[in-house]
């Protein structure tokens, strides 16, 4: 495509004089008509923070979200109009074009001497300060209406508007709209498979911004400084193409995989996709980019796209003033009076004005210190005098200022307290004396001086002596009259007064009355303690009984206190009787205790009793509850939480699981209760999971051990049983602790990276790991030796082949993160770190046959002559897994022949666990192809015709997971091509560009 737009340097110039706009934004620009599209308004309900109620409303509310998110991000100095419609667009059961969007426009800016720089519309007029085509927008996108249309679209698969991450919802559309809009502001190459640039001016080919920033890391040469054919050979490099953008590197420490010697990669798979090579970062990057070639999860910011976009001329939205500290008002020493509070206004300032929040960091407890808003009250507890000092602390969020001062309590004087005197009964013809006692928490006893203030003269008379008060009745006075007393510490008294109750002595005695007793429940081998009580009308001293105590219910009284044990096993009622007597007469009530079963617990291995600990595996736990009544309510207890949610019931028993995030080692408490209030409370104690990052281990490999379920920021000591092996942190030294993160969706992982010493390992090692109050743990993993293997690649002449395809069928090289795939250099040798296994190896080049080749064990050198081919077919395809991944099982890609016969063509390369690639050149002078079969056991099985006449291939597919049924069984939905299959295209479509024409 030849694009012939020149502006002049002096253009350039003037425009860099026009006035600025502060005002404007990426905005939306609504085209679609009244009834579609953005003005459809088919009735919906508010989802995921949308509250748009019309479906044309909630599209449009996704759209501005991500512009605003832009807008946020950039400085956006000229409008950036997005011309944005929704039409139905193609779209099957098992496929769809999900969207498309791209730079409305380009231009060309000649840099002098003919070196033009081409730019999207958007960009240029950032850098420009005006519009340089005011008449037309910058970006035009267009979205896929029919996902919303109830059809049989992607098998009634829909959007979803939500501003939020809910992958069962549907396809997010928020991230989708994000991509297209960067891709339209630049992040777009114009370069061809080919190598040549999609923009010329005359003869000569000219780079748009971000190809200028592309460069081959193995050569540290620009691709704008290649000829064409190095260029094409970058687009295919397979890790070696990398951005050189000064912004985008700062952040590659960043990143645990997607990196080049320190240069973020770029999407150049050894086969070029149309739409997603160059374009996009490369799909290896972790964590993850929007602005990979596929959809990878969730992401609402631009993310590593906001520096590339710096690096070719955005520029970002000016920060936000720094965090001042707050500054707190000094707190002068304060006094108050033993026993009563104080109030102080607290007071701060705050430069950035932001919301303030006070609190005690430091106060003695006898202070009983609080805050409320800005009030803090001292409010020291009963009878406290002394001094202490209190520390207020202020905080925005994120700084805090303290203020600290000293308090002193004044001591007061307490008045004494007398202990109670009940009331007396006395025989008349009796004289009593009584020890009065009280207390001072001011005085020793010594000091207390007790008097007489009144008594009834005519009943009785009542006399001091130190402590004891003596009461003489006078003859044949009976009935109740009052004594009152007084204590004092010489300066606050207290009073009291009693009833001394006469009588004649010639009266019989009234026996004591038992208060109830009830009937008793308790569990077999338990102890339950009554505290018994009556009353008897002469306050005569009281002794209790009880009988009927057998070996299975044993009974004994200790002062008031009935004690019963029931026996081990007991299950059963028994009767007892308790008495009580005053020393001439009785009371008594029989009652019965009931024994029920004692609680127990068991695994189906192991049973445990009230108090004990059983051991459970990292997997739900299966539990066996019996005892009591059968009446049951349980609680469950982890982490300082009630987790009843954790425990469910069935009718084989109850399920123990752990929380599906976050911490879940340590010890869980279940409690039991039955409906006679009798309870027991167990322990089950749950291990650290401790994970390989391979399995199993591989000596010349980079791994870690993953340490999951501990609490955040608990401390974790690691250990092995060989010293073949070291524990290291990311800088590469030595450790032998790390701590549990906060992250909940990965369990609060702690990593430790793995130090190998290469051909000395132990057939197995075993990690332990150990962390207070959580179990010690432990796993072991068998280990591998690995091997170095070259090799050479020559034609039937036995001369070298550049650039031939060597993958090796292990999946588990992406766990050690090795190559599965490399291309033999220019001396035909190519080299692969492997296990010291027996592995098939498939080597292809252009225009020659593939050949498999099995590697033994101890093979460490091998070379492979390849045949030419006369009727060259190439085959290529990327397949990614939805709802599930190829972690344990790859899918089969199968060849069907005309002759009925079939081959099973080798995966080329994995990607990731949802990602995987494959590839095979082959002799249509040979086999004749007549279709191709993607199954796996987690997706429906899809056949594809070959079409016939053609001599290259390329599918991109999307396996979806079966759907499951009631018993959680997969349903095979039948092959034929689309119940199974999607294509998602997230790629940018280039519109044609108009030619502008401008003189200075």
């Amino acid at each position: 495509m030849s694009l012939p737009t020149i502006v002049s340097r002096s253009l350039i110039a003037a425009s860099l004089l026009a006035p600025i706009s502060s005002q404007a934004a990426v905005t939306i620009v609504n085209n679609d008509s009244a009834g579609e599209g953005f003005n459809d308004v088919t009735a919906v309900s508010a989802v995921g923070g949308n509250s748009g109620t019309t479906l044309g409303q909630q599209r449009l509310n996704v759209f501005n979200k991500a512009a605003e998110i832009l807008n946020t991000v950039f400085d956006i100095q000229q409008p950036v109009q997005v011309n944005a419609q929704f039409n139905p667009l193609t779209c099957s059961p098992g496929s769809a074009v999900l969207g498309q969007a791209g730079p409305a426009d380009f231009t060309f800016i000649d840099q002098g001497g003919g070196d033009f720089i081409v730019y999207p519309d958007a960009l240029y007029n950032q850098i420009s300060g005006s519009d340089i085509d005011p008449a037309n927008l910058e970006i035009n996108a267009t979205f896929n209406s029919t996902l919303d249309a109830g059809t049989s679209c992607l098998g009634g698969t829909s959007w979803y508007y939500g501003f939020n991450d809910n992958p069962s919802a549907g396809s997010a559309l928020l991230p989708v709209v994000l991509h297209e809009i960067m891709h339209g502001m630049g992040f777009l190459s114009l370069l061809g498979s080919d190598g040549a640039s999609g923009a010329s001016v005359g003869p000569q080919q000219v780079f748009d911004i971000y190809t200028r920033q592309l460069k081959r890391q193995s050569n540290g040469i620009l691709l704008k400084d290649m000829n064409q054919s190095q260029r094409a050979s970058a687009l295919i490099s397979n890790g070696d193409l990398v951005w050189s953008g000064a912004n985008v590197n700062a952040r590659a420490n960043e990143f645990t995989s997607g990196i080049n010697s320190g240069s973020v990669r770029m999407y150049a798979p050894s086969t070029y996709q149309g739409g997603s090579s160059v374009g996009h970062f490369d799909s290896a990057l972790s964590p993850n980019e929007i602005m990979e070639p596929s959809y990878t999860q969730f992401l609402d910011d631009p993310g590593l796209a906001t520096q590339l976009l710096v690096d070719i001329g955005w520029t970002l939205a000016s920060p936000p003033s720094p965090n001042s500290a707050p500054v707190i008002s000094s707190i002068s020493n304060q006094s108050l009076d033993e026993d009563s509070d104080k109030t102080l206004s607290l007071s701060a300032t705050d430069a950035n004005n932001d919301s303030l929040t006070f609190s005690i960091t430091n106060a003695p407890s006898q202070l009983n210190a609080s805050i409320t808003g800005t009030t803090l009250t001292l409010d020291p507890i009963a009878d406290f005098n002394g001094n202490g000092s209190v520390t207020v602390q202020v905080s925005d969020r994120s700084l805090t200022d303290s203020t600290s001062f000293n308090v002193t309590v004044n001591a007061v004087n307490d008045a004494p307290v007398f202990n109670v005197q009940s009331d007396i009964d006395l025989v008349n013809t009796n004289t009593s004396v009584i020890t009065l006692s009280a207390t001072d928490i001011d005085s020793a006893s010594n000091t207390l001086v007790y008097s007489v203030t009144s008594f009834d003269s005519a009943s009785l008379t009542a006399s001091i002596s130190a402590d004891q008060l003596t009461i003489t009745p006078k003859a044949g006075i009976t009935g109740s009259s009052n004594v009152s007393v007084q204590v004092s510490d010489g300066d606050k008294t207290d009073q009291q007064t009693f009833a001394v109750n006469l009588r004649n002595p010639n009266l019989s005695n009234q026996a004591p009355v038992l208060t109830p007793v009830g009937n008793q429940v308790l569990l077999a081998g338990d102890t339950l303690t009554v505290n018994l009580s009556a009353t008897d009308a002469e306050n005569d001293p009281l002794t209790y009984s009880v009988s009927g105590s057998t070996a299975r219910i044993q009974a004994s009284i200790s002062g008031a206190a009935l004690i019963i044990t029931a026996a081990d096993g007991f299950n059963g009622i028994t009767d007892l009787t308790v008495s009580v007597n005053d020393g001439q007469d009785n009371d008594s009530e029989m009652f019965n205790v009931t024994a029920y079963p004692a609680f127990t617990l068991s695994d189906g291995n192991n049973q445990i009793r009230n108090g004990e600990t059983l051991s459970a595996g990292l997997a739900t736990t299966d539990l066996q509850l019996s005892g009591g009544n059968n009446q049951l309510t349980l609680a469950v207890f982890f982490n300082g939480e009630q987790r009843d949610g954790l425990l469910t019931n069935s009718d084989s028993g109850y399920q123990l699981a752990p929380p599906t995030s976050g911490a879940f080692a340590g010890i869980y408490r279940v409690d039991v209760t039955d409906s006679n209030n009798l309870s027991s409370h167990f322990f089950i104690e749950r291990p650290l999971r401790l994970v390989t990052s391979a399995t199993p281990l591989l000596d010349l490999a980079e791994q870690q051990l993953w340490i999951e379920g501990a609490p955040a920021g608990s401390n974790i000591t690691l250990s092995s049983d060989t010293d073949k092996l070291s524990f290291q942190n990311t800088t590469g030294q030595e450790i032998t602790e790390v701590t549990a993160t906060d992250q909940d969706e990965l369990f609060n992982r702690a990593t430790a990276n793995l130090e190998l010493v290469a051909g000395q390992l132990p057939e197995n090692i075993t990690f332990m790991a150990a962390s207070p109050n959580i179990p010690d743990s432990e796993q072991q993993v068998e280990t591998l030796a690995g091997k170095n293997v070259s090799i050479q690649v020559t034609d039937t002449s036995a001369n070298a082949l550049s650039n031939a395809s060597v993958n090796a069928e292990d999946n588990r090289l992406a766990d050690w993160k090795l190559t599965a795939s490399v291309r033999s250099n220019d001396n035909g040798n190519a080299r692969m770190i492997l296990p010291q296994e027996e592995i098939r190896l498939t080597i292809t080049a252009d225009d020659f046959i593939d050949q498999s080749v099995i590697l033994s064990a101890n093979e460490t050198d091998l070379t492979v002559t390849m045949e030419k081919t006369t009727a060259p077919f190439t085959l290529t395809g990327r397949i990614t897994a939805q709802g599930f991944n190829f972690s344990s099982e790859r899918p089969q890609v199968r060849l069907n022949l005309s002759d009925g016969t079939s081959d099973n063509l080798t995966i080329s390369l994995d990607e990731s666990n949802t990602v995987t690639r494959f590839e095979a050149q082959l002799d249509l002078s040979i086999i004749s192809p007549e279709s191709i079969t993607i199954q796996h056991s987690q997706a429906s099985t899809l056949t594809q015709p070959i079409p016939q006449g053609i001599d290259e291939l390329v599918l991109e597919l999307l396996l979806l997971a079966l759907p499951v049924n009631n018993d959680d069984e997969a349903i095979d939905t039948g092959s034929g091509g689309g119940n199974g299959t999607l294509l998602l295209l997230l790629v940018t479509i280039l519109s044609l560009i108009r030619r502008k024409t401008f003189t200075a």
